[in-house]
C-alpha cells in the first residue's frame, strides 16, 4: 500500500505539470508508475516539446538510469522517444548510452491501467545509426507491455 501512496503523490505532481499550458505544436509525454507487478521497477517521464527527463529505477535489482530526452515523436495516443543516459545518474553497463521507448496512452486509471510501454537499450553505434530521429511510435519492434500501476499521458497541442 505504501507504493500506492508514493505513486499517487508522484502522479498528482505530474497531473499538475500535465495541466500546465504547452507551447503551440508541442508533443508531450507525461507519466509515472510501476512497469511490472513482479518487480519494484518504477518509471517517470516528463517530456514537452522535444525535451524532458526520464528516470527508471528497479528497487529489486538496484539497476537505475536517467537522462535527457533527445527526441520525441507522437502519433495519436502513441509516442516514441530516446533518452540519452547520464552516466552520473546510472549504474547501467557503460556500453549502453541511451534507451529507446515506445508508449501508449490507453486510459487514465492509475490503479487499473491499460497504458503500455516497451524500451530497449542502445549502444553508441546503434544511437548513431538512428541519426537523431525517433522511431515511428506506431511501429514498435515488439508488442508493448502493460504497466502495472500508474498512468502515461500522450498529447499533441496545436
Amino acid at each position: 500500500m505504501n507504493h500506492r501512496l508514493r505513486l499517487a503523490a508522484g502522479l498528482s505532481v505530474m497531473a499538475v505539470a500535465a495541466a500546465a499550458p504547452a507551447a503551440a505544436n508541442a508533443d508531450s509525454v507525461f507519466g509515472g508508475g510501476q512497469l511490472s507487478s513482479a518487480s519494484a521497477n518504477f518509471f517517470t517521464f516528463n517530456i514537452n516539446n522535444g525535451s524532458g527527463f526520464v528516470a527508471v529505477n528497479d528497487a529489486q535489482t538496484g539497476q537505475r538510469y536517467a537522462g535527457q530526452v533527445s527526441c520525441v515523436r507522437v502519433s495519436g495516443n502513441a509516442a516514441s522517444f530516446i533518452v540519452t543516459i547520464d552516466p552520473t545518474l546510472s549504474n547501467s553497463s557503460p556500453t549502453v548510452v541511451a534507451q529507446e521507448f515506445w508508449v501508449a496512452d490507453n486510459g487514465t486509471d492509475p490503479f487499473a491501467p491499460t497504458d503500455a510501454q516497451r524500451n530497449t537499450s542502445l549502444t553508441a553505434k546503434q544511437l548513431t545509426r538512428l541519426g537523431g530521429a525517433c522511431p515511428d511510435p506506431t511501429a514498435p519492434p515488439k508488442a508493448l507491455n502493460p504497466i502495472a500501476l500508474g498512468d502515461i499521458a500522450v498529447s499533441t497541442t496545436v
